[in-house]
């Protein structure tokens, strides 16, 4: 592992590398609050005229394609690095509007920070590839193809955010820029030994809790090889969570969290951080690290936790009970402690 504090830009502008962000990552997620503090952030820094560090970036080589282009993983990051992507294509369009279509600095800006090509000149790539339900929205708003059937308005939302603050009067460009430039972060690169998803986790056991839905997703497809990972998203995982959508007051991390517990009967919790160490044991002494073995049981309940709403209401009481280091059953508890 090698660590190196750098300006965001420079990170973002590696020539010939393209950042992908795997598929067991959660969506693009910030909000409009998290946005207006790194846009804020930029603005500090060109005030203040000093560097201003806003986080880390942890990331490991994939490999090239055959056009040269080397691919790294984005390992923690993605939301920040999704959000710096935003406001650089908001202040390309500004540019434009301020100093015409061939503006040289948006054209610099664009092709290094938000562009990519391999060393041999192919088609242009996103500088990010987001995960499939993200993606093909970036590439539709930069321009590289269609509008998807099912857009990703968190991703649009944010990009009219900074399109509203370059478009005030008092909007300085050059300050813009400044800041941009004064941003740094801990740029971490794993070595090959290293593992990207105890990395991972390791990072995130710390200040904002993940949510369970994360952890597990996370796990169970960093396990797999890439084109498999994408066909157990696509067809196993993504289904199960359309299900939860579609059912009224329910949500993935609470079905997750009720299968957990059914499995559990003698192990009682202090909170939801410690599912996921379960969740993992399981995966490794049940199922023997088989992830779609485990989706073949997980399955049939999340279906049943999103269809049945007096199921999923009994199984939500028991979860409360066990997330407080109670038995779930009730009679069992009077057989404890007497009526």
């Amino acid at each position: 592992m090698r660590a190196t504090q750098i300006p965001f830009i420079s990170v973002l502008g590696k020539p010939h590398v393209q950042y992908v962000v795997p598929v067991f990552q959660r969506v693009y997620s910030w909000t409009a609050r998290e946005c207006q503090d790194l846009f804020d952030d930029v603005m500090r820094a060109a005030v203040e005229d000093k560097p201003h560090f806003v986080g880390t970036f942890l990331h490991s080589r994939l490999g090239a394609d055959a056009c040269g282009l080397q691919k790294e993983q984005v390992i923690d990051g993605q939301q920040r690095s999704t959000t710096m992507t935003l406001m650089l294509m908001a202040f390309v369009e500004a540019l434009r509007a301020r100093e015409g279509a061939d503006s040289p600095q948006a054209e610099r800006i664009e092709r290094k920070l938000l562009l990519c090509q391999g060393e041999d000149a192919g088609d242009v790539q996103p500088k990010l590839k987001l995960t499939t339900i993200d993606d093909g929205m970036l590439c539709y708003m930069l321009g590289l193809g269609g509008q998807p059937e099912d857009p990703s308005m968190r991703l649009q939302d944010n990009l009219d955010l900074f399109r509203t603050h370059m478009a005030r009067p008092e909007f300085d460009p050059e300050a813009f820029w400044r800041g941009c430039q004064l941003l740094q972060v801990i740029a971490i690169e794993l070595s090959p030994e290293d593992s990207p998803q105890e990395t991972f986790e390791s990072l995130n056991s710390k200040g904002k809790r993940l949510a369970v839905e994360d952890l597990v997703r996370n796990a169970i497809l960093s396990r797999a090889a890439e084109d498999e990972a994408m066909q157990l998203y696509e067809n196993r995982w993504i289904p199960l969570e359309e299900q939860m959508e579609r059912a009224n007051g329910a949500n993935m991390e609470d079905a997750l969290c009720s299968w957990i517990a059914s499995r559990h009967d003698d192990v009682h919790l202090d909170s939801k951080s410690e599912v996921f160490p379960l969740f993992k044991e399981d995966l490794m002494a049940e199922y023997e690290g088989s992830c779609s073995r485990l989706l073949d049981d997980l399955a049939p309940y999340v279906s049943r936790f999103a269809s049945n709403e007096q199921w999923r209401r009994e199984r939500m009481t028991e979860l409360d009970r066990w997330l407080q280091g109670k038995p779930k059953n009730l009679i069992s508890e009077h057989k404890i402690f007497g009526d």
